[in-house]
C-alpha cells in the first residue's frame, strides 16, 4: 500500500503556503522490501516523522532507502510492538530527504512483518 499525494495536494504545493503533509501507514512483510512512497516527477521526498514497529520478538533491522535498492537514509532495529521506534525531525527541519524522482522503499530484514507510519512531504528540488 504505497501512498501517492492526490492531484489537490500537488496542485495546493505550488500556492505559497506550506507544502501539504502526507500521511502513510503500511506493512512491509517479514524479510521483504516494500515501496512506501511512490516516486513524483520533479519533485523529492522528505520524512518528517515516522514511527516503526515489529512483530517478532527477533530483533531485526529496518531500513528507508532512497529508490529500490538505493542509499540508506534511515534504519533501526526494530522488535516486537510493545517497543515502538518514534522519530520526529527538529522544528522546520526534515529527518532525510529522496533524490529528485525517486521513490521511498522499505527494507525489513525481520522474520516478522513491519509497521510503519511516516509522514511525509513533497519539495521541489
Amino acid at each position: 500500500m504505497a501512498g501517492n499525494p492526490s492531484a489537490v495536494g500537488l496542485a495546493r504545493s505550488g500556492a505559497g503556503g506550506p507544502p501539504p503533509v502526507f500521511p502513510v501507514a503500511t506493512v512491509v512483510d517479514a524479510t521483504n522490501t516494500a515501496t512506501v512512497v511512490a516516486a513524483v516527477a520533479a519533485k523529492r521526498i522528505a520524512a518528517l516523522g515516522l514511527s516503526v514497529t515489529g512483530e517478532s520478538a527477533n530483533a531485526a533491522l529496518f531500513e528507508l532507502k532512497d529508490g529500490a535498492a538505493g542509499t540508506v537514509l534511515w534504519h533501526a532495529f526494530i522488535a516486537n510492538t510493545t517497543q515502538p521506534v518514534v522519530v520526529t525531525a527538529p522544528a522546520g527541519g526534515v529527518l532525510f530527504r529522496c533524490s529528485t524522482n525517486t521513490l521511498l522503499q522499505a527494507d525489513n530484514s525481520g522474520d516478522g512483518d513491519a509497521y510503519l507510519n511516516i509522514q511525509y512531504v513533497l519539495e521541489d528540488p
